[in-house]
């Protein structure tokens, strides 16, 4: 649901990901605004297991601070998270 997310910032991504050995979550930002998507290791799975609805991840990343990377990429498609087909009308990227 990130339909304007380019290949080159997913790569950049994964390599920050590899880099930190899997171990870290990595968020890609772009003007010190953070985006998507969020890489998370595996043992974060039980605590995005419990997410209900459309709670999204904000609360384990605020808890695991020590546990994140960010990674500056230039794409703006980081920020435009597209739910319904009227989002895709509202992207001024």
């Amino acid at each position: 649901d990130l339909p304007y997310l380019d290949s080159h910032t997913v790569g950049q991504i994964v390599t920050q990901f590899k880099l930190h050995q899997n171990k870290k979550i990595v968020i890609p930002v772009n003007q010190g605004r953070l985006g998507h998507p969020v890489v998370f290791p595996v043992a974060y799975l039980p605590q995005l297991s419990q997410l209900e609805g459309d709670e999204g991840a904000k609360s384990i990343i605020q808890a695991a601070k020590d546990d994140i990377e960010q990674v500056n990429v230039t794409s703006t498609g980081v920020f435009q998270d597209v739910d319904v087909p009227g989002d895709l009308h509202s992207y001024n990227g």
